[in-house]
């Protein structure tokens, strides 16, 4: 079910807003009722201040960024990097998929784009990472009506190593839709996840009620 609201824990990227006019595009959509997609991207060594130097460089762009796990606001806050009402340049124009947006292309103009950070040494995205992308989601998704998909970046473009595997994305669909994982037992699936129950925050150890 849609929330009718969901809070989030972010704080500005020092100095980004300087880049937003040069990272960014003028959505071709309507800002708020064209934006119909989310596309998540998870990072291969690439940190928080690495994403912002691709974007000072004019090669990629994100709206959220979650901060490695490595960095001191790991477990505290998540990086807002570009207005959602501007286009992040976060997906090339020509790669769509079939079953996402009906295979639109030019998503950049009708998504939003979160990218998951990892230190040098991070193999796997942590709890705290997969929880806060899935509040980023549902923040999205109380905001922008027409927010319907969520889809990996690699699955729009499949490349070797593809880090996607280092995302928990049964948990993260179940923070974010209130369906379990399929290999949770029954009475723990009928569980109400921490990050639907009333007033979440973000902790050190992920999304707990207050």
């Amino acid at each position: 079910m849609r929330p009718q609201t969901a809070p989030l824990n972010a704080e500005g990227y020092p100095g980004v807003r300087a880049l937003w006019e040069s990272a960014t595009l003028r959505r071709r959509d309507d800002p708020v009722f064209g934006v119909t997609g989310v596309v998540v991207h998870v990072a291969e060594h690439t940190g928080s201040e690495a994403a912002v130097a691709l974007m000072k460089a004019g090669k990629s762009s994100w709206h959220w960024i979650v901060p490695a796990a490595d960095e001191p606001q790991h477990g505290h806050f998540v990086w807002a990097a570009v207005p959602p009402a501007r286009a992040a340049r976060h997906v090339p124009n020509g790669l769509s998929n079939p079953g996402f947006l009906a295979g639109r292309a030019q998503l950049n103009h009708c998504t939003l784009a979160i990218l998951v950070a990892a230190a040098t040494q991070q193999v796997h995205a942590t709890t705290w990472q997969v929880a806060a992308a899935a509040q980023i989601i549902r923040h999205a998704w109380a905001q922008f009506p027409n927010l319907s998909q969520v889809i990996c970046r690699f699955a729009l473009e499949s490349e070797p190593g593809d880090p996607a595997t280092a995302m928990d994305w049964q948990m993260l669909r179940h923070q974010v839709t209130d369906l379990p994982p399929d290999d949770l037992p029954p009475l723990v699936a009928r569980a109400t996840p921490i990050c639907l129950l009333e007033r979440p925050r973000m902790t050190e150890h992920g999304l707990r009620a207050q």
